[in-house]
């Protein structure tokens, strides 16, 4: 019986261990410059760029900007302009041209992605795990002066892409900031 408790305290504390490791997620965020303007936006076009390996960790965290952001009665678009600087460049110019908005915040990546998986066969069943680490950035401009960011900020990733929460706490982060720096309302 002592052995059957030992060993079903091991296997628990293994089990633990497992999923502690796989369910880990890092976030580092930094506000780079400061807005202490209040804006008033009524339209917020939210652009973003990158490789395939980007674009899905940063339409999801577009578009819980997005939801956020239309809380707070502010009208979003979101765009994605191209997976190279080149392309992007080309479409950021036909943008500009021809999209009605107020205030652009740019989604860029300052990092390649990195993606790696991990499964853990443990008991009959494998936890998958999948993380990106990431550094993103994200820039505000007024439409009146496109060539300044109002605001920039910087976070570091390393999470796991397949909890939503994950995205949920990166977009509560940067809501939070763009309030504190007077880009949103309370």
């Amino acid at each position: 019986m002592k052995k059957f408790i030992v060993i079903v305290f091991l296997v628990s504390f293994y089990a633990c261990d497992v999923m502690s490791d796989i369910s880990r997620n890092e976030l580092y965020y930094e506000n780079i410059i400061k807005n202490e303007i209040p804006q008033q936006f009524k339209k917020i076009l939210i652009a973003s760029y990158g490789p395939s390996s980007t674009k899905l960790f940063v339409q999801e965290i577009s578009e819980t900007l997005k939801q956020e952001i239309e809380k707070k009665g502010i009208i979003v678009e979101e765009i994605f302009l191209g997976n190279d600087s080149e392309s992007s460049n080309k479409n950021y110019n036909s943008l500009l041209l021809s999209k009605e908005f107020d205030g652009l915040l740019f989604i860029i990546p300052e990092s390649n992605s990195i993606v790696t998986e991990r499964t853990q066969p443990m008991l009959g069943f494998e936890p998958r795990s999948i993380k990106q680490q990431q550094r993103l950035g994200f820039k505000m401009f007024n439409k009146k002066s496109l060539d300044t960011p109002i605001w920039r900020s910087l976070i570091r990733v390393n999470i796991n892409i397949t909890q939503s929460k994950n995205y949920s706490n990166i977009g509560s982060k940067i809501i939070k900031d763009m309030i504190g720096n007077y880009l949103l309302p309370k």
